[in-house]
């Protein structure tokens, strides 16, 4: 397997879910900042951009669409790419989501070999 010396950032309310992709990205290699929502990823997003952002569209304050869509419209951040980490299975939520330029979308109760695959695929397209 192969280490991906990146900064990711994790976007996720949840700690036990926080903890699960933590470990998934240490067991590839990548480093990692928290956040729990879109205040605190702000925050983390202006001490240094990401090389890739897993995020939840389900964050406090409903604001995960809107923090989604502000990535976007941001210079540094606009190109990005961005997992969405997330129990939602809206068929039209994910197809709004690919239109804003997801890069990937990971049911949450998906097995942990499955989100490290697309996880090391996304990463191994940011080291290209």
């Amino acid at each position: 397997m192969k280490a991906f010396m990146k900064n990711v950032l994790i976007i996720q309310e949840d700690p036990s879910y926080r903890r699960l992709l933590k470990s998934v990205l240490q067991q590839l290699g990548a480093q990692f900042e928290e956040a729990t929502d879109a205040t605190e990823a702000l925050k983390q997003i202006a001490k240094g951009t990401p090389h890739l952002i897993i995020m939840d569209i389900n964050l406090p304050d409903n604001s995960g669409l809107g923090l989604l869509k502000k990535i976007r419209a941001t210079e540094e951040t606009a190109k990005v790419p961005i997992v969405i980490f997330s129990s939602t299975t809206s068929i039209e939520l994910i197809m709004l989501l690919k239109r804003i330029g997801i890069s990937d979308f990971i049911v949450q109760n998906l097995e942990i070999s499955k989100i490290q695959e697309k996880l090391e695929k996304v990463l191994v397209s940011v080291e290209a």
